[in-house]
Protein backbone atom coordinates (compact mmCIF):
# COMPACT_ATOMS: atom_id res chain seq x y z
CA UNK A 1 0.00 0.00 0.00
CA UNK A 2 0.86 3.48 -0.38
CA UNK A 3 2.76 4.76 2.36
CA UNK A 4 2.48 8.97 3.19
CA UNK A 5 5.11 9.51 5.93
CA UNK A 6 4.50 13.53 7.60
CA UNK A 7 8.17 14.57 7.29
CA UNK A 8 8.05 18.26 8.93
CA UNK A 9 5.25 21.06 9.90
CA UNK A 10 5.47 24.27 10.50
CA UNK A 11 2.54 26.92 11.66
CA UNK A 12 3.32 30.21 9.60
CA UNK A 13 1.21 33.45 10.67
CA UNK A 14 2.02 36.70 8.56
CA UNK A 15 1.54 40.35 10.19
CA UNK A 16 1.79 43.80 9.34
CA UNK A 17 4.57 44.52 12.14
CA UNK A 18 5.61 41.83 14.68
CA UNK A 19 8.34 43.04 17.74
CA UNK A 20 10.66 39.75 18.00
CA UNK A 21 12.40 41.37 21.01
CA UNK A 22 8.91 40.75 23.05
CA UNK A 23 9.72 37.32 22.55
CA UNK A 24 12.00 36.71 25.45
CA UNK A 25 12.19 33.84 27.09
CA UNK A 26 10.90 35.34 30.54
CA UNK A 27 7.83 36.80 28.59
CA UNK A 28 7.51 33.39 27.00
CA UNK A 29 7.05 31.33 30.09
CA UNK A 30 5.59 34.15 32.29
CA UNK A 31 2.88 34.31 29.69
CA UNK A 32 2.39 30.77 29.50
CA UNK A 33 3.08 30.29 25.54
CA UNK A 34 6.30 28.24 26.31
CA UNK A 35 7.15 26.76 29.53
CA UNK A 36 10.18 24.02 28.59
CA UNK A 37 13.75 25.97 29.08
CA UNK A 38 15.38 26.36 25.78
CA UNK A 39 18.27 24.80 23.62
CA UNK A 40 18.99 27.82 21.63
CA UNK A 41 17.65 31.00 21.97
CA UNK A 42 18.52 34.73 20.28
CA UNK A 43 16.49 37.84 21.13
CA UNK A 44 17.47 40.83 19.08
CA UNK A 45 15.40 44.03 18.07
CA UNK A 46 14.79 42.55 14.77
CA UNK A 47 14.59 38.87 15.07
CA UNK A 48 14.09 36.08 17.81
CA UNK A 49 14.45 32.35 18.12
CA UNK A 50 13.41 29.78 20.55
CA UNK A 51 14.61 26.55 20.33
CA UNK A 52 13.67 23.08 22.33
CA UNK A 53 13.55 19.73 22.03
CA UNK A 54 10.01 19.61 20.49
CA UNK A 55 9.38 23.00 18.75
CA UNK A 56 11.46 25.90 16.89
CA UNK A 57 9.76 29.57 17.30
CA UNK A 58 11.22 32.10 14.75
CA UNK A 59 10.01 35.85 14.60
CA UNK A 60 10.64 38.82 12.67
CA UNK A 61 9.18 41.59 11.63
CA UNK A 62 6.58 40.35 9.48
CA UNK A 63 6.35 36.55 10.68
CA UNK A 64 6.04 33.91 13.00
CA UNK A 65 7.06 30.48 12.43
CA UNK A 66 6.22 27.41 14.58
CA UNK A 67 7.87 24.34 13.61
CA UNK A 68 7.46 20.86 15.17
CA UNK A 69 11.12 19.37 14.99
CA UNK A 70 9.17 15.85 15.82
CA UNK A 71 5.97 16.03 13.67
CA UNK A 72 4.21 13.77 15.79
CA UNK A 73 0.20 13.92 16.81
CA UNK A 74 0.93 15.22 20.61
CA UNK A 75 3.56 18.03 19.22
CA UNK A 76 1.32 19.43 16.42
CA UNK A 77 -1.05 19.72 19.11
CA UNK A 78 1.00 21.53 21.58
CA UNK A 79 2.21 23.75 18.46
CA UNK A 80 -1.13 25.02 17.56
CA UNK A 81 -2.03 25.43 21.47
CA UNK A 82 1.50 28.04 21.53
CA UNK A 83 0.59 29.25 18.13
CA UNK A 84 -2.89 30.22 19.76
CA UNK A 85 -1.27 31.49 22.96
CA UNK A 86 0.82 33.67 21.14
CA UNK A 87 -1.37 35.56 19.51
CA UNK A 88 -3.91 35.66 21.83
CA UNK A 89 -1.19 37.90 24.18
CA UNK A 90 -0.54 40.36 20.79
CA UNK A 91 -4.15 41.13 19.97
CA UNK A 92 -3.36 44.39 18.52
CA UNK A 93 -0.91 43.03 16.49
CA UNK A 94 -2.26 43.96 12.74
CA UNK A 95 -2.53 39.89 11.58
CA UNK A 96 -2.85 39.09 7.36
CA UNK A 97 -2.56 35.74 7.10
CA UNK A 98 -1.91 31.68 8.55
CA UNK A 99 -0.88 28.98 7.08
CA UNK A 100 -0.02 25.38 7.61
CA UNK A 101 3.04 24.21 5.94
CA UNK A 102 3.89 20.10 5.65
CA UNK A 103 6.20 18.09 3.67
CA UNK A 104 5.51 14.34 3.50
CA UNK A 105 7.48 11.50 1.72
CA UNK A 106 5.19 8.88 -0.14
CA UNK A 107 6.89 5.35 -1.06
CA UNK A 108 5.28 2.24 -1.95
CA UNK A 109 5.46 -1.43 -0.27
CA UNK A 110 7.13 -3.64 -2.66
CA UNK A 111 4.49 -4.93 -4.28
CA UNK A 112 2.72 -1.99 -5.49
CA UNK A 113 4.27 0.61 -7.69
CA UNK A 114 1.94 4.07 -7.10
CA UNK A 115 4.52 6.17 -7.04
CA UNK A 116 5.98 5.29 -10.75
CA UNK A 117 2.24 4.86 -11.83
CA UNK A 118 1.99 8.84 -11.09
CA UNK A 119 5.48 9.76 -12.18
CA UNK A 120 4.20 7.83 -15.80
CA UNK A 121 0.76 9.39 -15.71
CA UNK A 122 2.71 13.05 -15.36
CA UNK A 123 5.67 12.51 -18.09
CA UNK A 124 3.34 10.82 -20.90
CA UNK A 125 2.61 14.27 -22.56
CA UNK A 126 5.89 15.06 -22.25
CA UNK A 127 7.80 11.90 -23.96
CA UNK A 128 9.25 14.41 -26.73
CA UNK A 129 11.85 15.73 -23.93
CA UNK A 130 13.49 12.55 -23.64
CA UNK A 131 15.20 13.44 -26.67
CA UNK A 132 16.17 16.85 -24.87
CA UNK A 133 17.57 15.28 -21.75
CA UNK A 134 19.60 12.16 -21.03
CA UNK A 135 16.47 11.95 -17.71
CA UNK A 136 13.99 14.08 -16.86
CA UNK A 137 11.18 14.58 -14.21
CA UNK A 138 7.88 16.11 -14.18
CA UNK A 139 5.98 17.66 -11.25
CA UNK A 140 2.32 19.00 -10.83
CA UNK A 141 0.73 21.32 -8.31
CA UNK A 142 -3.06 21.34 -7.43
CA UNK A 143 -5.12 24.15 -6.15
CA UNK A 144 -7.99 23.92 -4.60
CA UNK A 145 -10.54 25.32 -1.77
CA UNK A 146 -11.56 23.98 1.22
CA UNK A 147 -12.96 24.95 4.53
CA UNK A 148 -12.11 28.27 3.91
CA UNK A 149 -8.66 27.48 3.21
CA UNK A 150 -6.36 28.08 -0.80
CA UNK A 151 -4.92 24.22 -0.28
CA UNK A 152 -2.07 23.83 -2.55
CA UNK A 153 -0.04 20.98 -2.62
CA UNK A 154 2.94 20.15 -4.69
CA UNK A 155 4.58 17.43 -5.97
CA UNK A 156 8.32 17.61 -6.54
CA UNK A 157 10.44 16.33 -9.52
CA UNK A 158 13.12 14.14 -8.89
CA UNK A 159 15.56 12.07 -11.09
CA UNK A 160 16.24 9.51 -8.36
CA UNK A 161 12.73 7.33 -8.57
CA UNK A 162 13.90 5.15 -5.79
CA UNK A 163 13.77 7.60 -3.09
CA UNK A 164 10.47 8.81 -1.61
CA UNK A 165 7.99 11.06 -3.45
CA UNK A 166 8.21 14.56 -1.77
CA UNK A 167 5.30 16.42 -1.32
CA UNK A 168 4.55 19.92 0.10
CA UNK A 169 1.16 20.76 1.28
CA UNK A 170 0.21 24.18 2.22
CA UNK A 171 -3.08 24.98 3.92
CA UNK A 172 -3.60 29.02 3.97
CA UNK A 173 -6.15 31.50 5.73
CA UNK A 174 -6.64 35.28 5.44
CA UNK A 175 -6.74 36.44 8.24
CA UNK A 176 -7.18 40.01 10.16
CA UNK A 177 -7.51 39.16 13.85
CA UNK A 178 -6.47 36.96 16.46
CA UNK A 179 -9.74 35.74 17.32
CA UNK A 180 -9.57 34.31 13.90
CA UNK A 181 -6.14 32.29 13.90
CA UNK A 182 -7.22 31.03 17.50
CA UNK A 183 -9.66 29.83 16.27
CA UNK A 184 -8.06 28.24 13.15
CA UNK A 185 -5.01 26.93 15.04
CA UNK A 186 -6.69 23.86 16.89
CA UNK A 187 -6.88 22.40 12.84
CA UNK A 188 -3.35 22.30 12.40
CA UNK A 189 -3.23 18.42 13.11
CA UNK A 190 -6.16 17.90 11.74
CA UNK A 191 -5.14 19.03 8.13
CA UNK A 192 -2.20 17.24 8.39
CA UNK A 193 -4.51 14.05 7.96
CA UNK A 194 -6.59 15.49 5.38
CA UNK A 195 -3.66 16.39 3.17
CA UNK A 196 -1.96 12.81 3.80
CA UNK A 197 -5.64 11.32 2.35
CA UNK A 198 -5.26 14.06 -0.08
CA UNK A 199 -2.11 12.96 -1.40
CA UNK A 200 -2.93 9.30 -1.27
CA UNK A 201 -5.63 9.53 -3.24
CA UNK A 202 -3.73 11.99 -5.86
CA UNK A 203 -1.27 8.70 -6.15
CA UNK A 204 -3.48 6.36 -6.07
CA UNK A 205 -5.87 7.94 -8.34
CA UNK A 206 -8.75 7.71 -5.93
CA UNK A 207 -8.52 4.32 -4.94
CA UNK A 208 -10.24 3.91 -0.99
CA UNK A 209 -8.86 0.57 -0.74
CA UNK A 210 -4.93 1.64 -1.34
CA UNK A 211 -5.49 3.85 2.00
CA UNK A 212 -2.60 3.08 4.75
CA UNK A 213 -2.29 6.47 6.83
CA UNK A 214 0.55 6.92 8.70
Amino acid sequence: MVKVDIKSASIVILAGSFNPSIATKDWLHQQNVIKDPPVNFVNTPVFSAFETSAIRLIVDPSRFQLTARTPDEPTLDRCALIASTYVEKLPHTPYKALGFNYVFGVSDSPDEDAVGGLRNRLVSDLGWLAGRFSAFAVGTIVVGAKNGARVTVRFEPSLEEKKPLIVKANYHHQVTSAREIMALSGRFRENSLDAAELIRDIVTGGNVHARNIS
